[in-house]
């Protein structure tokens, strides 16, 4: 692959440890400054993607449906379904 391609003739240090030497003409520059976040919405012919920990980055519409349904909690079982309501012994500020 990178077979005829021909070294600089000049090189210089990067003084970044994990580069080492880079050409002459080259400019080491911070990514950030290359680069920026882009904050456009609303493209309709694009798929929407989901990014999920154990699938990785996956089509939305490929991803099972993530509904989470809550449960009644154990103490509200037993108390018959009632809502349950907590009232604090001590209150600051009042007497």
């Amino acid at each position: 692959m990178i077979e005829g391609l021909k070294p600089y003739s000049e090189y210089k240090e990067s003084g970044l440890p994990w580069l080492g030497r880079c050409p002459n003409h080259w400019k080491v520059r911070r990514t950030k400054i290359l680069f920026h976040e882009r904050a456009q919405k609303g493209f309709p012919n694009e798929p929407l993607l989901d990014a999920t920990q154990t699938k990785g980055v996956v089509r939305k519409e490929d991803y099972e449906t993530r509904t989470v349904t809550a449960q009644r909690s154990a103490l509200a079982q037993a108390c018959g379904g009632r809502r349950l309501r907590y009232q604090p012994s001590f209150v600051p500020g009042r007497n």
